[in-house]
């Protein structure tokens, strides 16, 4: 089976179908409901709950028992579709409509990829790479029972990921109920089952049980190459806890060499190397990652470093190696990229580079940004201070011509500071302006 896709043609094809249990199914979702019969063929809901009376007449309601498995309520709402392609999405995941990437051809033996993203870190998404758009019809695509696993279909017809993708948005991880709780009895053992609980170890800090998950997958035979990718990193982040690093930077050099296009290869290398002291390595691996990070990951399960938390780590590096003329590069970069508190402090630190490296232009570029932000907000008195400390070493420098626009306003905005306005007569003695600065000394 083939779709091709003009306009919404592809999307027209697709049965959206939200699976919903334990709560109003409609809580969150009303708009998009109604937009969802914009964007697709046709829309389905199931849910232990009785069908609500505000509910268009053309969604499909579909009351399922409370406690089925999610396998089966994903496989039920495949088989059950008359529409060539079936689209999953869970209660508490907000389909991004405006990035459906489903142009082109739909076909039947390269399934488009669901990015799932959620945060779990400061600055750091978990991503995960599911089978959510299946071929209508099809019968028990899914193993397993509460985590939902189709490798063995897709090995067994040789799907591959391809044909587009969509974005699914989460608040927490897919399976984040299942942690800490034993398994229901008759779940199968399947690489998807595995890769979860050895990534719950790792963030419960077990990484001898994440070991041994992830080792056991990568001695089998029928496995995806995305969760076999998963599974290299996962053994590699096991043996980084473990502070195995030679072990674990093999595994990672395996796992980029066998697909360059993934990112926590990347991050656990620089880990290592930043821990181990060979920061130049380390920066080398961030360069790494900055160069695939706006490609589609390979693995099924990854994580993805923000742009701000990247430039952040490779300006720490630099500092540390004494490439002040990098870091100074990577300021430039970070400060529109960040707000309100935020950015005074990248500003002030990119003056304080600026200062150690003697780079003039750049000083004068970051104080008068500094000097026009404070000025249009209310300045903390510890930015205040931080900023006075920095003029002390520019005025050691001699560098009075980019200091005096900005004594001028410290004094002008606080006109009882006896502090700035004797720097500010220093400042106009050493510029030139001479009568200016005995006139105030006179009024003094």
């Amino acid at each position: 089976m083939t779709v091709s896709c003009h306009k919404h043609s592809c999307q027209e094809e697709i049965q959206l179908c939200l699976i919903s249990l334990g709560s109003d199914p409609l809580v969150g979702y009303n708009r998009e409901v109604a937009q969802w019969l914009y964007h697709f063929g046709s829309v389905r809901i199931l849910s232990d709950r009785p069908r609500p009376i505000h509910l268009p007449g053309d969604v499909l309601w579909t009351e399922v028992l409370p406690d089925t498995p999610r396998a089966g309520l994903w496989n039920r709402a495949v088989e059950e579709n008359k529409y060539p392609w079936t689209l999953l999405l869970e209660r508490g995941e907000q389909l991004d409509l405006d990035d459906l990437h489903l142009t082109g051809r739909l076909e039947e033996g390269r399934w488009p990829v669901a990015y799932i993203r959620w945060k779990r870190e400061e600055e750091i998404d978990r991503v995960y790479h599911q089978p959510r758009l299946i071929p209508g019809g099809w019968v028990a695509p899914f193993d397993g029972l509460d985590i939902p696993d189709a490798s063995r279909s897709m090995l067994k017809r040789s799907i591959l990921f391809g044909s587009g993708f969509v974005r699914i948005n989460r608040g927490a991880h897919p399976f984040d109920a299942l942690r800490g709780e034993p398994p229901r009895p008759g779940e199968v053992d399947t690489p998807t089952w595995k890769l979860t609980m050895g990534e719950f170890a790792l963030d419960r800090k077990n990484p001898l049980i994440a070991a041994s998950q992830f080792r056991t997958l990568l001695a089998r035979s029928d496995l995806l190459p995305s969760d076999r990718l998963t599974a290299l990193n996962g053994l590699a982040s096991s043996y980084a806890e473990q502070n195995r690093w030679e072990e674990a930077l093999e595994l990672t050099n395996r796992a980029t060499n066998g697909s360059p296009y993934q990112w926590l290869s990347y991050l656990i290398r620089y880990r290592i190397l930043d821990l181990s002291g060979d920061k130049g390595a380390a920066r080398q691996a961030l360069s790494q990652y900055e160069e695939v990070m706006q490609k589609s990951s390979q693995a099924s399960m990854d994580r993805r470093m923000s742009r701000v938390e990247l430039i952040r780590r490779q300006v720490h590096l630099d500092i540390g190696m004494g490439d002040l003329t990098r870091a100074l590069e990577g300021l430039d970069r970070l400060v529109d990229r960040v707000q309100g508190v935020e950015r005074h402090n990248v500003v002030l630190r990119a003056i304080r580079i600026a200062l150690q490296a003697r780079d003039r232009d750049r000083a004068a570029q970051y104080l008068i940004r500094i000097k026009n932000e404070l000025a249009r907000e209310q300045a903390s008195p510890d930015h205040l201070q931080e900023l006075e400390i920095l003029m002390d070493g520019m005025a050691e420098e001699g560098w009075f011509e980019l200091l005096l626009p900005v004594y001028e306003w410290l004094q002008e905005r606080d006109p009882a500071n006896e502090t700035y306005r004797r720097r500010l007569i220093v400042a106009l003695s050493r510029t030139g302006f001479l009568s200016r600065a005995r006139r105030m000394m006179r009024e003094a």
